[in-house]
């Protein structure tokens, strides 16, 4: 056995976490984030050759070859500690949004949310990269730039489901402003990894943020959730959808799905996030990786600031 040695044998040896990143590095013009429908999640198709530059960074940051572990020494202190299940860390608090609002939108609390618009607010950054449904395909999600607190409470909540996150993100540093990052541990261990390859991350990703995260399904996911529900065209009625939320609105909300005329269908997520109900998840973090930078379903916050 070997470690891949191209991004064809990242995917094919089932270690692509569908990041994005990859097509950030390349250019769609060589690699560019598509569907594989069914089951339907987010997987490189890799368009021309690529050239070795950006083969030989894509394997030294794609986050399914490496996930953060060891302290770093940009981002920690010298005092940091090293917990076995979680990782470094600094220091742990308990704390949500004190904005009732926000709190009562948000998926669990509200804290990633009002940070993110502390950030934008008080100047220490001009936008946030994180994600966002998508407002033709709302089942389904994209990556998102917010530079206001509108854009960001449009994209609040939880999304259990496939984006790529970092398909733009060397876009975001040629714009030279300082923004954050928000996305899933796996997402902030790729864009720790490029920091080591590109400076302009240390010098312009002023803070990157995490949520605890177990899993993440496939399409199939949510479309079981309809067929359940009785939406109208059960599993393959994601055309008649106008909006598709998964938690939300009073913690923790149901899984809800609105067709073209406005009629409700909700789902009772109290025993468990949408994922852990399905049987086509992609990943179990539990079981498949348990490193340090990729946390099972644990109530934890990670904010690191540059």
């Amino acid at each position: 056995m070997h470690h891949p040695r191209s991004l064809s044998e990242i995917v094919d040896n089932g270690l692509c976490l569908g990041c994005g990143l990859c097509q950030a590095i390349a250019g769609r013009d060589q690699v560019a984030m598509d569907w594989v429908d069914p089951p339907g999640r987010l997987r490189p198709v890799i368009r021309q050759r690529l050239d070795e530059a950006s083969e030989r960074a894509i394997l030294a940051t794609c986050p399914g070859m490496r996930l953060d572990g060891a302290p770093d020494p940009v981002r920690h202190a010298d005092t940091v500690a090293v917990d076995p299940a979680f990782g470094p860390w600094i220091r742990v608090w308990k704390g949500h949004a004190r904005d009732e609002s926000i709190r009562h939108m948000a998926s669990s609390g509200g804290a990633l949310t009002a940070l993110a618009i502390h950030l934008l607010e008080g100047g220490t950054v001009d936008f946030i990269s994180h994600v966002r449904a998508d407002e033709n395909r709302p089942m389904r999600s994209r990556s998102h730039v917010s530079r206001t607190r509108d854009d960001v409470l449009a994209a609040a909540g939880s999304r259990y489901g496939p984006v790529a996150p970092l398909d733009r993100f060397t876009e975001l540093l040629d714009e030279g402003r300082p923004f954050a990052v928000i996305g899933k541990p796996c997402d902030i261990s790729g864009v720790h990894n490029y920091a080591r390859h590109d400076p302009r991350v240390s010098e312009l990703v002023r803070a990157t943020l995490a949520f605890s995260c177990g899993t993440f399904a496939d399409l199939d996911c949510s479309r079981q959730m309809l067929e359940r529900v009785g939406f109208p065209g059960g599993a393959g009625g994601e055309e008649n959808l106008s909006l598709f939320r998964y938690r939300g609105y009073g913690y923790p909300g149901p899984t809800r799905a609105v067709d073209g005329d406005g009629r409700v269908f909700d789902e009772d997520v109290a025993g468990g996030c949408p994922p852990m109900a399905c049987d086509v998840k992609q990943y179990d973090c539990q079981y498949f990786f348990a490193p340090p930078s990729c946390q099972p379903l644990l109530p934890m916050l990670s904010f690191s600031q540059r």
